[in-house]
């Protein structure tokens, strides 16, 4: 193997009107190994997603050279870095839906099945099977790809791509829409790639992944390199500092009087085959923790409660009364607010500007007579841009515009128009950099202290153990264990009822 470096960028820039997203020093070298997993970390909008967005072929750097092996690397699309070995796996799910997942693992390379013309469906079959093989968990190949959960829509992606038998893979947030589980399943199947003599550049704003699984790290701000660290020699709180200064989260948990008022009450509610005889309450001004790997009911009943799905036995009351929300029109009526793990497809409409956004949830409350007052929603939005940290160009900007972490911010924002009895929230600081993170928290921590009664579900442990006032754990549809927040807690001990 050659003695350059893998992959080399010398000041490489990009520039866009009014802003220059990525810009390393006129000699300014970023350089990446063959054999190591090599992650980019920074706050959303330090630049990291477009680097990797020049490196995988989907944009062209302004300025500078990117070097492959030692050669001249400069592809004119995606298609053509793949032919040079690079495959990149994006944060937001790029499935076609209504295809099979057998379909979906082999868009792009149907030649390889019909030479001279002949098409050879067995031959696919058999190289869909060994590709699905790869993965940690069997995923049906007849399946409707639009129908699978986001986990496995992700990991279908990562066997697309390593199909291709890439020398570098680019993982830009895949674990953010992954559970613990699939997390340690996808870390070793990085792991294996790097082994083999591949390389992996990984983005993630989970830091204990970073020094847990990573070789590398290279520290990201405002577009440019901060430094290049030994990530098996750094700790989280160095890499914290290096991204944002010392931005320190203390645990945030309360105690609730069992006098305070119930606002919601499951009392053995059912959804059918997902989950069995669940009870549980949340009281005003509480945060309820509700975690668990992927389908262990969760999921279920948050959809149950917001009217999106029935459930098939038992009761929810909310303030004391019985209720059955036939739609999630009905539920926000009764002051019901819903934060969805797919913020991309449940969330938001990404073409429709961030203010109109955030009217959308509270038209009852904002408009008189019907009518908007577009300088209002303006001001509403402006207001809770500002509140979350949001970076975009204004209120007018498109959330298809914005980064992932952003994203998830107006998620949010645009349930704070009004006032809900209820908030779920589910994996609200998914893709969101430890800047925005600790920003949400503060809001659902100024919720909280305001009366809102919250269910958090969350696959990040850390997160519902410093949130939590009490806890639940699910496990296979039905509660595993419950504990108060009071008393010391460690993610050790939360696993153990997960699995």
């Amino acid at each position: 193997m050659s003695q350059a470096p893998a992959l080399e960028l010398i000041g490489v820039e990009k520039r866009y009107p009014g802003t220059i997203a990525v810009r390393l020093g006129e000699q300014e070298r970023l350089t990446f190994e063959y054999g190591h997993i090599h992650a980019l970390v920074g706050q959303n909008g330090a630049g990291k997603s477009t680097i990797v967005s020049l490196i995988a072929g989907m944009q062209k750097p302004s300025a500078g050279e990117m070097r492959l092996g030692g050669e001249p690397y400069a592809p004119a699309d995606v298609a053509q870095a793949r032919q040079h070995g690079v495959d990149i796996v994006l944060q937001e799910p790029l499935i076609e839906e209504h295809m099979s997942v057998e379909e979906n693992l082999l868009l792009g390379r149907e030649g390889w099945f019909a030479p001279a013309g002949i098409f050879m469906p067995w031959t696919r079959r058999r190289f869909a099977e060994a590709v699905i093989e790869r993965l940690p968990q069997r995923i049906d190949l007849k399946a409707r790809a639009g129908d699978l959960p986001l986990e496995s829509q992700k990991l279908v992606e990562m066997a697309r791509a390593l199909a291709s038998k890439p020398r570098i893979l680019i993982v830009d947030e895949l674990s953010a829409a992954m559970s613990a589980h699939g997390v340690e399943a996808l870390q070793e199947t990085l792991r294996a790639f790097a082994r083999d003599g591949g390389l992996v550049i990984y983005i993630s704003h989970h830091l204990d992944e970073i020094v847990g699984l990573c070789d590398r790290v290279t520290v990201m701000r405002s577009g440019e390199v901060v430094t290049t660290l030994d990530a098996k020699s750094t700790t989280k709180q160095e890499i914290s500092s290096l991204m944002v200064g010392d931005v320190v989260e203390q645990s945030s948990n309360r105690t609730i009087p069992d006098s305070a008022e119930t606002v919601l009450e499951l009392r053995n509610v059912s959804v059918a085959g997902q989950a069995e005889r669940v009870s549980l309450r949340v009281r005003k001004g509480e945060v309820l923790g509700l975690g668990g790997l992927m389908d262990c009911g969760a999921d279920a009943l948050a959809h149950s409660i917001f009217g999106v799905t029935k459930p098939s036995e038992g009761e929810i009351l909310l303030d004391g009364k019985r209720v059955r929300f036939r739609s999630p029109v009905q539920a926000v009526s009764a002051g019901v607010a819903y934060v969805p793990a797919d913020r991309d497809r449940e969330g938001l409409l990404l073409n429709l500007r961030i203010d109109k956004n955030i009217d959308l949830v509270a038209l009852r409350w904002t408009s008189a007579f019907g009518f908007l007052n577009p300088r209002r929603g303006s001001s509403r939005a402006t207001t809770l841009i500002e509140r979350l940290g949001v970076r975009c160009q204004g209120c007018h900007d498109l959330p298809l515009n914005l980064s992932g972490g952003n994203r998830q911010k107006i998620a949010i924002a645009k349930w704070l128009v009004r006032r809900n009895r209820l908030l779920i929230l589910h994996n609200p600081t998914r893709g969101v950099d430890i800047g925005g993170r600790a920003e949400i928290h503060r809001v659902i921590n100024e919720l909280a202290d305001d009366g809102v009664a919250m269910l958090l579900i969350s696959d990040d442990l850390d997160e519902l153990i410093s949130m939590s006032d009490n806890l639940v754990i699910m496990r296979r549809g039905v509660i595993s264990a419950e504990f108060s927040t009071d008393e010391p807690l460690t993610e050790k001990q939360l696993i153990g009822h997960m699995v």
